[in-house]
């Protein structure tokens, strides 16, 4: 993931960590099947349409990051065995990830962390890098 400034709000406004969810959309077509450069928070996969409430039975938490308020840009690197886990029992070849804050802000000025998207101008859109690792005989 690139975090990018989003020139939306104040980063004074927001708590000293922002936490962000990753959340993996289950293995099913009919959730798989979205359009990125059209989609909207209301219909995403996972989304109930009702602020950042999350529909689980659509995606599954994978972990965690936090996110200084002072920091706007650079790399983010997720790393967890849900992660991997939920990687390795794909069977349909697409994997779509959500990503919600779990920091509520102080004030409804406050600044936004953002991350780039495959659309973006300057840096480039999320990407899954892969180790893989020999079999446990």
């Amino acid at each position: 993931l690139n975090l990018v400034p989003s020139d939306r709000g104040f980063a004074m406004l927001l708590p000293e960590l922002t936490t962000i969810e990753v959340y993996g959309v289950r293995d099913r077509p009919e959730l798989e099947s979205w359009d990125s450069a059209s989609l909207q928070w209301a219909h995403a996969p996972g989304s109930t349409g009702e602020g950042t409430d999350i529909d689980e039975s659509e995606v599954i938490l994978l972990g965690s990051f936090q996110i200084e308020r002072s920091r706007m840009d650079g790399p983010v690197i997720f790393e967890s065995p849900e992660l991997t886990r939920w990687v390795n029992q794909d069977r349909t070849g697409v994997l779509g990830i959500l990503l919600v804050s779990a920091s509520m802000p102080q004030d409804h000025w406050s600044r936004v962390h953002a991350f780039a998207s495959s659309h973006h101008v300057e840096a480039a859109g999320p990407s899954l890098e892969v180790h893989a690792q020999p079999l446990q005989q």
